[in-house]
């Protein structure tokens, strides 16, 4: 799991030669009525000011992987993470488990 993490970020980290500060990517992937539901939204921090992050396919890829990842006992796999690094190198997963916010609002507006 931790070279998966690992990975994703090397994979994030790929190109970026701006002076940032902060990466935040929040990821959803949530199967709902046997539809995969996948959602995210990525930013930067630049001289201050959040900007838009384009991620890579590759990067998507790897958070897939780690998604497919159990650990040994886990019965149920995350729905949704919150991901932060920084420009120290420093780096953070929080992984959530339910219904992922982005696809509840996507949910709602499908069943109104």
């Amino acid at each position: 799991m931790i070279e998966l993490q690992e990975k994703f970020v090397a994979e994030i980290l790929r190109g970026r030669h701006a002076m940032w500060t902060s990466i935040h990517i929040h990821y959803e992937r949530f199967l709902w009525n046997e539809i995969l539901l996948e959602k995210y939204t990525s930013e930067m921090m630049v001289a201050g000011k959040m900007c838009e992050l384009d991620i890579s396919l590759d990067a998507i890829d790897c958070l897939v992987e780690l998604q497919e990842c159990k650990p040994t006992g886990q019965e149920d796999a995350w729905t949704w993470l919150e991901f932060e690094l920084t420009n120290s190198g420093k780096y953070k997963f929080d992984f959530h488990y339910g219904v992922p916010p982005l696809c509840a609002e996507a949910i709602k507006s499908v069943n109104a």
